[in-house]
């Protein structure tokens, strides 16, 4: 096995809000600290250098920070998606460039944690660090029926408990557990009995990182904006299929968007497996 980290970033120093994860070979780790550096690498603490970090904000190319429109959001705030995963809009000011930001900082932290290749490939947004973007509303919701996801309509404030609630009790967890085979039965036993927010997603962000680091993955985005990295293709339900088929294809996004599937990548004319 290897050891892998999922942040969930917060925004204040003000409360423990960040979501902290590991899981591997170091054994399983989950709780939540402030977001400053010290306070999360105590709770990662034993673990020098992560095989991969999945980290819940926009995780921009190295070293860069801009505010333009991310392809990857508008295409998720579209169609389908709109209703059912649709993501803040990282570019407007307040606390969608307050999020931007924290990306940035949360993957400066960690950049001399985590290791700069591995053996699968996926789309580098940091082109020498093993760092992908988790999006767990997206990550969970792909995974639900349209029926399950219709029926609840959760608040987006809520969207990210209510979707953990639903894979859970649907069995999206156990059937992403199968198909990974990442041998961290702690790391598994925590999903269906964790409530708080930002352990929930903390684990949702390591899964995500799981996911890239074992090649079983989907990734969604372009180098400039970056990827949201989503559950393997197979575990997708068919509503989230046809909407990311659709929208690859949309003129704003041809050309543009690229969807990844376990290290090969799909144009918009290409046939999806």
């Amino acid at each position: 096995m290897s050891d892998i980290a999922g942040i969930d970033s917060g925004l204040t120093l003000q409360k423990p809000t960040s979501g902290v994860c590991r899981t591997g070979d170091n054994g399983f780790v989950v709780g939540h600290a402030y977001i400053d550096k010290l306070s999360r690498a105590q709770l990662l603490s034993s673990v020098s250098r992560f095989d991969c970090l999945g980290i819940d904000a926009p995780i921009l190319p190295k070293n860069t920070l801009h505010y333009d429109p991310r392809p990857v959001e508008r295409l998720f705030m579209r169609g389908a998606f709109q209703k059912r995963c649709k993501p803040g809009a990282s570019h407007v000011a307040g606390t969608g460039q307050a999020l931007r930001r924290s990306g940035r900082d949360t993957a400066i932290q960690f950049a001399a944690e985590t290791y700069t290749q591995g053996s699968c490939p996926y789309p580098r947004v940091q082109i020498d660090q093993n760092i992908v973007e988790a999006f767990p509303n997206a990550f969970l919701g792909v995974m639900l029926d349209q029926q399950a996801i219709d029926e609840t309509s959760p608040s987006r404030g809520k969207k990210t408990d209510m979707f953990f609630f639903l894979c859970n009790t649907h069995g999206a967890f156990k059937a992403l557990e199968q198909h990974l085979g990442w041998q961290d039965a702690a790391f598994w036993a925590a999903f269906p009995t964790t409530t708080n927010h930002d352990d929930l997603a903390a684990l949702v962000c390591a899964a995500t990182a799981v996911c890239a680091h074992l090649g079983k993955y989907v990734a969604v985005g372009d180098v400039s904006g970056g990827y949201f990295f989503l559950p393997p293709w197979p575990l997708w339900k068919p509503w989230a299929r046809r909407a990311v088929e659709a929208a690859r294809k949309e003129r704003d996004f041809c050309g543009i968007v690229n969807l990844w599937i376990n290290g090969e990548v799909f144009g918009a004319n290409d046939q999806l497996p």
